[in-house]
């Protein structure tokens, strides 16, 4: 979706600017792998699976570096019975609670 910067009242004086959703921010290794959990070196070893090179923690993360990194950790990381899962996720709250 790519719309472009205006303003209908004021004259053009500057060069149009496309907008995309992946240029609006940046998602870093670091916070991926707060996100997920997990130190940033097994985010940096995912994507340096399919994607080789040097990246750090700091590295900002292209769309298809990120759809590996989900891919990849969903996989890793799938639930095998969700009823299961949420009924234990529902007891370990109540347990919490009474605490």
């Amino acid at each position: 979706m790519n719309r472009l910067l205006r303003n209908p009242e004021k004259p053009q004086k500057h060069m149009e600017v496309p907008i995309n959703m992946a240029n609006m921010f940046k998602y870093r290794v670091h916070e991926v792998a707060k996100d997920f959990d997990v130190n940033s070196k097994e985010v940096m070893e995912a994507v340096g699976k399919v994607y080789p090179g040097t990246k750090n923690h700091m590295t900002a993360l292209t769309e298809q570096e990120l759809d590996v990194i989900f891919n990849s950790f969903t996989l890793a990381h799938q639930v095998g019975d969700l009823n299961a899962y949420v009924a234990e996720a529902a007891a370990e709250r109540e347990k919490a609670m009474e605490a």
